[in-house]
């Protein structure tokens, strides 16, 4: 099922968009294509459509626009984050539990003291100065995507699992595509998978 703006989006068109809505401008080198990139697709909302109804409300520029202001409203992105939950009623032993200081209404302190007023990450990265350093080595070599260090990491990653080939690709639904491909499966056979 995929969420989207349910229209086709050039890279160009995008770096154009962000420079509208930043005002700031983003250098680019254009390079000759890579045998196997996916020149044109569009990601079809017809089943997100009919499960839950989806229909796209804003527009890129719109949600660009809003996520713009929503990051530079904020001295960092974790401080902008609330929890938007309702308040949840908790157990009044619960709350003596915690030894509420004299003269503060319990209701009142309930209410608030088991809300977060900070994004509570699921998984913080564990991010180092080496993995640093490479994102940065990353961003000065003019090769944001497909670049060197792919290929790189696809010979270091085939030697790993003493494999004759491993292919890099930008997402699992690539990565199944590629498989049911190169196992010979086509139009009219059978797959058998989990929902």
């Amino acid at each position: 099922m995929n969420i989207g703006a349910g229209q086709r989006t050039s890279l160009l068109g995008l770096l154009d968009l962000v420079r509208d809505v930043t005002g700031r401008g983003l250098p680019h080198t254009c390079q000759p294509r890579r045998g196997g990139d996916v020149r044109d697709s569009l990601a079809s909302l017809e089943r997100a459509h009919e499960l839950i109804g989806y229909q796209p409300r804003v527009t890129l520029r719109e949600g660009l626009q809003q996520t713009w202001t929503w990051f530079t409203s904020s001295r960092h992105p974790t401080d902008a984050v609330r929890w938007r939950r309702p308040p949840r009623a908790y157990d009044q032993r619960d709350w003596d539990a915690r030894r509420a200081p004299p003269g503060v209404p319990i209701g009142d302190r309930v209410a608030d003291a088991r809300r977060r007023n900070r994004y509570l990450p699921f998984a913080a990265p564990l991010i180092g100065e080496e993995e640093i350093a490479e994102v940065v080595d990353t961003l000065r070599s003019d090769w944001i995507t497909t670049g060197p260090k792919v290929a790189s990491f696809e010979a270091e990653f085939a030697a790993a699992v003493s494999a004759p080939a491993a292919l890099a690709l930008n997402s699992c639904t690539a990565g199944l595509h590629t498989a049911l491909a190169v196992r010979g499966v086509g139009p009219g056979d059978e797959v058998i998978t989990t929902r």
